[in-house]
């Protein structure tokens, strides 16, 4: 079920491509360090709008500036496994950021979540800095999102970052290791999507994303 609803996802998004001018796929590797958590490293997979499709292709710079979502994965699963996700969003002019931490046993749900937070609103001061490649290309719009354990880690860096401007994930799945995701969907007011597979029978939705959803203060889910 969760395949059936990500292939709406991209068909109209891929609708929407046809009708917008699609941007090349451009690709980087950058490691973002956040100094409040000891200067915790945060290796990731970058992709952009890009004047040609490839690693390290120059930026679009056309006074247009892109959106940011950073995106986490799921328990044990890589960051490179979404790039479908990548292939969809960046032609329409996203910036997508795809963490690498956590993809160990066991996980801190926690340190997700807010590494989920940290790239993105990081990813907006980079487009402040002149000396850095995405240099006055980056909107101040950021969203996380996430699926499974990367999607209910999303719950918890929106709970500790309502400076973002929404949240999304696919199949959340309980947080239990830090915190949990259904007790943190309480603090959270920002603007959030929440997909999940009626027959998910590895993150059921009575149990996880359902519940979160219901919890949620959000006046806009």
């Amino acid at each position: 079920m969760m395949k059936i609803y990500a292939f709406l996802l991209i068909t109209v998004i891929s609708f929407s491509v046809t009708i917008a001018q699609p941007f090349k796929l451009g690709k980087t590797a950058k490691t973002f360090i956040d100094p409040s958590r000891s200067n915790r490293k945060i290796p990731s997979i970058i992709y952009y709008p890009a004047t040609a499709t490839g690693s390290n292709q120059p930026i679009v710079n056309n006074g247009q500036k892109f959106p940011v979502i950073s995106f986490g994965h799921g328990f044990v699963m890589k960051s490179s496994d979404y790039k479908y996700l990548a292939d969809a969003l960046v032609p329409l002019g996203y910036i997508v950021i795809f963490p690498s931490t956590e993809q160990d046993v066991p996980p801190n749900h926690n340190n997700f979540g807010l590494d989920e937070a940290f790239t993105a609103k990081e990813m907006v001061n980079w487009g402040n800095n002149t000396s850095n490649f995405f240099y006055g290309v980056v909107a101040d719009k950021k969203a996380i999102g996430g699926h499974s354990m990367g999607g209910g880690a999303s719950f918890l860096g929106a709970k500790y970052n309502p400076d973002l401007d929404a949240f999304f994930n696919l199949s959340a799945a309980e947080t239990f290791i830090n915190e949990s995701a259904i007790i943190a969907a309480k603090r959270i007011n920002i603007p959030a999507l929440v997909i999940t597979g009626t027959d998910d029978h590895v993150a059921p939705p009575t149990t996880n994303s359902r519940k979160m959803f219901n919890f949620l203060n959000s006046d806009c889910k």
